[in-house]
């Protein structure tokens, strides 16, 4: 299972329980994700499917 997989999971479960604290870490989590792949795509790399 990849990272993104399991931060993926992750925020679902909490997001289940309703847990606001594992929420905002979870997405803080996925923005890094998100900022990093942002960053390959602009250095001209291209990110398999």
């Amino acid at each position: 299972m990849s990272h993104l997989e399991r931060v993926r999971q992750e925020l679902y479960k909490s997001i289940e329980s309703g847990n606001a604290e594992e929420i905002l870490k979870i997405s803080r989590e996925l923005d890094k994700i998100i900022l990093i792949y942002m960053g390959i795509e602009e250095s001209g790399h291209k990110m398999p499917a």
